[in-house]
């Protein structure tokens, strides 16, 4: 707790959840690729199919939760739906006429504690897409807000001091 009993927040948290490889595919083919641009390498589905997914897990203290991810845009690039323990919290259409490196989508606002997987996955193309990709270079999960307390009542009442009746015999 903080000045006058206010919460406070904590110094914010973050990982990087695609380090190296997501804990579980789903369906389709994922590996690391060259990426030219300013990234040395992405995460793709070479199998570019409509239902390609992988799984990260997260392991997170109680909180709200900003998730990030840098996925490329591009002419054969999919629709992405990322879902959080199995919900659907957010849906990207990648295509774009002409590739775009820089292309950060944000979730915000997610309600956070404990384990947590979330599933990147192919739901559909543009219909000017030529394909369904997905090219990720960069995924994070930061904590923007910690829960507050539920209030606890607190019932005040002033009264007066009670008065005795002393009895002098």
């Amino acid at each position: 707790m903080g000045y006058l009993g206010q919460p406070t927040l904590a110094s914010p948290l973050s990982w990087n959840l695609l380090c190296h490889a997501p804990d579980a595919v789903g369906q389709g083919t994922w590996s690391r690729v060259s990426s030219s641009g300013p990234f040395s390498a992405a995460f793709a589905n070479g199998s570019n199919a409509n239902g390609d997914n992988f799984s990260v897990k997260a392991r997170v203290p109680k909180g709200t939760y900003r998730l990030r991810f840098n996925a490329r845009r591009f002419p054969s690039a999919g629709i992405v739906a990322v879902d959080v323990d199995g919900a659907e919290n957010g849906r990207f259409d990648l295509y774009r006429s002409s590739a775009d490196n820089f292309n950060v989508a944000e979730i915000s606002g997610l309600q956070l504690g404990g384990e947590h997987v979330i599933r990147f996955r192919i739901a559909g193309k543009n219909p000017s897409s030529s394909g369904y990709t997905f090219r990720c270079n960069e995924m994070s999960l930061a904590r923007t807000g910690i829960p507050l307390p539920a209030a606890t009542p607190q019932v005040l009442m002033e009264s007066e001091p009670e008065t005795e009746t002393v009895v002098i015999a």
